[in-house]
């Protein structure tokens, strides 16, 4: 009874602390939960008080969570996560209710979408909704419970998160239709010149399109959002790396280029506590619609 007594005095806490854990920002925690900051900063002192040792550095005006805060938030996000697989347990018979995926807007259309008009005719009370947060972001909202899956080129692995393998993505550059390279086939020094759109480099001043990084080009636009890169390729005569199947999809034609470089594309979730809920089986509708995508790229281009 002491143990419940005491659950029953957190629980309505832990909401709380997530937030302002997740953001260590007072005023953002506060605008999510819809609370005034110094009701959130009472509720955190009350919590401390109940836990007996502080959870939060205070630096400034700032709170910094602590070496304590990590665990018990560690803590809270595994509960969290069983009562949400608990509801999803009610929910499983029917397979009913939303389903938050994040997905490039380039690999959307090749592997996503497929698979979400096949998951459709099974299930068509799961209602997908989509976004496009990337890299580290994705892994992110997945641990926070923000998205359900991500597809990524590239994941890293993670503990709280199970990583399906699901394509290598073959990278090649890639031009318009119309494009004077068309039909040669140019080495990748002899390229240093053309002008490339590229995405946006990362805080480590890398590229990340997988031209070789020692290799120089000329690079005469940056885009965020790889659909514009596509775009700009289709309209601008501009060079653009893209996984082969991507490029096709969209019309562009890959000029066999040695030496530009591979990646893994996978499906990533939260790390499972009981049977297949929606998660899972639209990573399994999208494995089983990147296994076709793959077959017909073997039968119809050897390469």
């Amino acid at each position: 009874m002491e143990r419940a007594r005491r659950l029953t005095q957190l629980w309505n806490w832990l909401p709380a602390f997530r937030a302002v854990a997740e953001t260590e920002h007072l005023p953002r925690a506060s605008e999510s939960l819809h609370v005034s900051p110094s009701a959130l900063s009472r509720t955190i002192r009350l919590l401390e008080s109940e836990v007996g040792q502080p959870l939060f550095d205070r630096v400034g005006r700032s709170l910094v969570l602590n070496a304590a805060g990590e665990r018990f938030l560690s803590a809270i996000r595994d509960s969290m996560r069983i009562v949400h697989t608990g509801l999803e347990e009610l929910e499983r018979a029917q397979h009913v209710g939303p389903a938050f995926i994040s997905v490039s807007e380039t690999f959307a259309p090749v592997f996503v979408l497929p698979a979400l008009d096949a998951l459709r005719s099974h299930f068509p009370l799961v209602t997908p909704i989509l976004s496009t947060l990337a890299g580290q972001e994705a892994i992110s909202a997945l641990k926070r419970g923000v998205v359900d899956l991500a597809v990524l080129d590239g994941a890293t692995a993670d503990p709280a998160v199970h990583i399906d393998a699901i394509a290598t993505l073959k990278h090649d550059v890639c031009v318009a239709p119309d494009h004077p390279l068309v039909g040669s086939t140019p080495a990748i020094d002899d390229l240093a010149l053309e002008p490339f759109v590229c995405p946006i480099a990362d805080e480590h001043g890398i590229t990340p399109d997988h031209w070789p990084s020692d290799q120089p080009r000329r690079v005469v636009m940056r885009v965020e959002h790889r659909q514009i890169a596509i775009d700009a390729c289709r309209q601008s005569g501009l060079l653009v790396v893209l996984p082969r199947k991507v490029a096709r999809y969209h019309g562009l034609v890959p000029l066999d280029v040695p030496g530009v470089g591979e990646s893994t594309l996978s499906v990533a979730r939260r790390t499972t506590l009981g049977t297949a809920g929606r998660a899972e089986i639209i990573a399994a509708e999208i494995q089983r619609s990147a296994a076709r995508v793959t077959d017909r790229e073997e039968i119809s281009d050897p390469s």
